[in-house]
């Protein structure tokens, strides 16, 4: 909005060299001799001029900045998406092998000894566990998203 401003304000200044331009090539065929008055006008039309060119420049690139700006925004916005979609899935897993475990554990005995022995459970293969067959399941939905 302020190049824009400073680009408008050019427009008055512009306006009134052209105009001392003109009114000067509206003077009696003897005074039409270039003098440094002349020069200096046409001095000033091509610094404003040049001036115009620069902030119209600069006013593209800041346009076209904006719109880069804005992509990588949307391009941030639909990451933290991902990543908080895959903290939730993560999030799913230990709590499903959290389960796993507590149930492995329920299904275990002590011995006697210092190791460990397992009971034969119900299920005949581990991946007929209902946490695994969840587990599974859900892993399957996410793949299809």
């Amino acid at each position: 909005a302020k190049l824009e401003a400073a680009l408008l304000a050019k427009e008055a200044p512009l306006k009134l060299c052209n105009w001392h331009i003109e009114e000067r090539k509206a003077r009696p065929r003897r005074e039409l001799v270039r003098d440094v008055v002349e020069e200096q006008l046409e001095e000033e039309k091509a610094i404003i001029l040049d001036s115009q060119k620069k902030i119209s420049d600069a006013i593209r690139r800041t346009k076209a900045l904006i719109l880069d700006l804005e992509a990588k925004l949307l391009e941030v916005r639909h990451d933290i998406e991902n990543k908080v979609q895959a903290v939730g899935l993560d999030e799913m897993c230990l709590r499903s092998a959290h389960a796993s475990f507590n149930t492995v554990l329920l299904h275990t005995e002590r011995s006697p000894s210092a190791g460990r022995t397992v009971k034969f459970s119900k299920w005949r293969r581990g991946d007929d566990h209902p946490v695994v067959r969840e587990s599974r399941n859900n892993e399957l939905i996410r793949e299809r998203k």
